[in-house]
């Protein structure tokens, strides 16, 4: 899996929202210099633009340029950015469902059995986030959030996190460790909150408990940061041991090595973009990334997901990744 850093903007062409240089509403590519480099075979009308930009495509509330990103633009282009503007609140307001379905989008959803994608030993690798729920053990989850806001609008953080009940020792200890782990995000919050009305910052957590185990339970947190038109995606992960309430870290339970650099380049070719081949990294880069505190190591039902967040400014990307170790025995310390 991959998920790279998005950068929202304005269309110089037309004003709408561009995604990545790629305008939603007129389909011109930019190449951040409002030099057009690639012209639309032809506008869509107005329902083809509300259907051509799904909700996971959209910017979480406020992903979009502040006003003061917009003086790099001629009169003309302010002008129809303005317009453009109006346009993209309209397109919001008919386009994004109520805001529990933002806050939590994995808990109120309209995604049919078939979009689901339900992880499985056979899979050839774990192919997206999603929760891997069971209720044949000893404890349950529950889901728990925490949401706070500025008066003004100007920043906002919203955490999902698991909450689990039933006759397990531990269990305060246990909850209090999920909690933390999700809410590790609130103090760049806390830190930002109030200091300026130019600016924003928009933070969203959303939880997957990727495997449960009666001993063990991995949950990874997918947190998204959007401020000053970049939507910037952290990975973050907790494997607890259910028989003593403690965290596991992950030098616990990998055994960085050679090897496993070496497996993580060759499965990385095969499961995502060559990307970071770009960046000319070796495996020795690889297993420091792995290592660090960036790294990111937890399981699922398909076996092993390992990987890194990562800010490779040689190909102008940031975001994480992870690889698949279906056969991990040899890279692990617990059972």
């Amino acid at each position: 899996m991959e998920t790279k850093r998005i950068i929202y903007d304005f269309c110089p062409k037309c004003g709408g929202l561009t995604k990545d240089g790629v305008c939603t509403a007129c389909g011109s590519v930019w190449d951040g210099k409002e030099t057009e480099t690639k012209q639309p075979e032809a506008l869509p009308s107005p329902k083809a633009k509300q259907e051509a930009v799904p909700f996971s495509d959209l910017p979480m509330e406020k992903c979009a340029p502040t006003e003061k990103n917009l003086k790099k633009n001629t009169t003309m282009a302010f002008l129809l950015v303005g317009v453009g503007m109006a346009a993209v609140l309209l397109l919001l307001a008919l386009v994004i469902p109520p805001v529990v379905r933002l806050i939590s989008p994995k808990r109120e959803t309209q995604e049919t059995e078939e979009d689901i994608y339900r992880p499985d030993p056979g899979d050839e690798y774990y192919v997206q986030l999603s929760d891997a729920l069971r209720y044949d053990l000893s404890y349950q989850v529950e889901w728990q959030e925490e949401v706070q806001k500025d008066e003004e609008g100007s920043s906002y953080f919203s955490a999902e996190y698991p909450q689990l009940t039933g006759e397990i020792p531990h269990l305060e200890q246990i909850n209090a460790l999920l909690k933390e782990k999700a809410l590790y995000y609130e103090k760049e919050y806390e830190a930002f909150e109030g200091k300026t009305q130019e600016d924003y910052l928009y933070i969203y957590v959303f939880p997957y408990v990727t495997r449960m185990e009666e001993n063990y339970i991995s949950v990874a947190f997918d947190n998204r940061l959007c401020s000053d038109g970049v939507e910037r995606p952290v990975l973050t992960d907790i494997t607890l041991d259910l028989t003593t309430g403690r965290q596991l870290a992950h030098t616990d339970m990998i055994r960085y090595t050679k090897e496993l650099a070496e497996f993580f380049r060759s499965q990385n070719r095969k499961q995502n973009t060559n990307s970071l081949e770009q960046a000319g990294w070796t495996e020795e880069t690889f297993l420091q990334l792995l290592e660090s505190e960036d790294g990111v190591a937890f399981f699922t039902p398909v076996g092993l997901e390992i990987g890194f967040n990562y800010d490779a400014p040689e190909i102008d990307a940031a975001g994480w990744v992870t690889v698949t170790a279906k056969e991990y025995a040899q890279y692990v310390k617990m059972p």
